[in-house]
This record gives structure tokens, C-alpha cells and sequence, in this order.
């Protein structure tokens, strides 16, 4: 059973319009050079109010996206990775459909292998459903987008819901690591870590800190 205690009394809560927190960017928040990808993972808590394409990750700008996680247009769990633009592009999405009002945990991992290797867990448990594929997927590439939560700025899109305990592992995590990670036993920090546990809801959102290893002061 995961840790969801006292999660909705500390978290940070979007509004679907306009909140998002800017996280600004980094070469730690790329795993992609054009060329070849590196292996990562993100993962979050999450409590959507509409659960129909809610922005629980991305790293993007108003034209190139590097990675998101979150719910698709079919209310799946879903992690993307973008080679540049959106037309090109590996996602895997859940087999389970994402409820509304209720904490769940998702992660999205990513071997780094370019064709696949990509797997979406939910509360702690490998979901995998169809691996989609749109253009042709080389790797991504590390763009001067901003790693946002709460919105998806290449299509202007966001998060309707409550987001906490967000999460990035420069490795990608095992099926074990996730159900401990789901369960609040995996104690590796990791290398982004923002906990969300102040509350805060406003337009675009600065006060959440990052405390993982390579943490980005805001």
C-alpha cells in the first residue's frame, strides 16, 4: 500500500487554466542529445479533478518537447519522449484508467535505448499497455525548454488536480525499486526532488524547492 497520508492536505493543487511551477532548466533535466538518450525516471503522486490530459511532467517549449508525464486523452497513465517536436515521438500508456479524485502514484521509466524501453507504472505495479510511435524517434534533444509541473507548454495545456512528491532518477528505475518507491521504502535520493508539501496555489508557482542531489534553487 502506498503512502498517501496526509497527502491532500499537503500538496500542490492546479487549477487547469493557468497554475503550473516553473522549474526552470538545466542540463540535469536532459537526457538527450540529438543523438543517443541516457536512461531516467519520473515519477509523482497525483489527484486529478479531470483526469483527461493532466501535465504532471514535461520538459518542453512553445515548440520542442523533450518528455512528459501524465494522463492521456483516454484518462491512461502515460509517458512520452519526444525527439524534438511532437511528430516524432515513443509513448507508453496504462492498461488502467486513471480515477478522478483519488491519489495515485504513476512513474515512467526509460532505459535509454531510442526504439522502446520505455514502461508506465501505477501504484507501484508495471501497467504497460501498446507502445505508441508517431514519425520517426531517434532521441531527444536537450532543448532550452523548461521543465514545468503542472503544464505541457508546447500545447499550452494543464493540470487540472493535486501533484505531490515529484520525482527524477538519472537511471532507470527496476520494477522492485518502483513498488518501493510506490510503498515509501526506496531511500535513494533522487537527482531532482520537489516534495510540493506547502500547499501553494498560484500562476505560475516558485516556491516549491528542489531537494535531490543535482537540486535547482528557485
Amino acid at each position: 500500500q502506498g503512502k498517501v497520508e496526509g497527502l491532500s492536505l499537503t500538496s500542490g493543487d492546479f487549477d487547469g487554466t493557468n497554475d503550473y511551477i516553473n522549474a526552470g532548466d538545466t542540463g540535469t533535466f536532459s537526457f538527450g542529445d540529438g543523438s543517443s538518450d541516457s536512461a531516467f525516471s519520473i515519477s509523482a503522486w497525483i489527484r486529478p479533478d479531470d483526469v483527461d490530459r493532466f501535465r504532471a511532467v514535461t520538459k518542453s517549449d512553445g515548440s520542442n518537447s523533450e518528455y512528459i508525464l501524465g494522463t492521456n486523452s483516454s484518462d491512461k497513465a502515460a509517458i512520452h519522449i519526444y525527439d524534438s517536436d511532437t511528430s516524432n515521438n515513443i509513448g507508453m500508456p496504462s492498461l488502467t484508467s486513471i480515477s478522478t479524485n483519488v491519489w495515485t502514484h504513476i512513474t515512467g521509466t526509460y532505459n535509454g535505448g531510442g526504439s522502446g524501453g520505455l514502461n508506465i507504472y501505477v501504484n507501484g505495479v508495471n501497467d504497460n499497455g501498446t507502445q505508441a510511435t508517431a514519425g520517426s524517434y531517434t532521441a531527444m534533444h536537450n532543448t532550452s525548454g523548461t521543465l514545468d509541473i503542472g503544464r505541457w507548454e508546447d500545447t499550452d495545456s494543464y493540470a487540472d488536480g493535486e501533484i505531490q512528491d515529484v520525482r527524477i532518477y538519472d537511471y532507470e528505475l527496476s520494477a522492485d525499486q518502483v513498488s518501493s518507491l510506490y510503498s515509501g521504502t526506496y531511500n535513494v535520493t533522487p537527482l531532482h526532488w520537489w516534495k510540493l508539501d506547502d500547499s501553494t496555489t498560484s500562476n505560475n508557482v516558485t516556491q516549491a524547492n528542489d531537494i535531490g542531489t543535482s537540486a535547482v534553487g528557485l
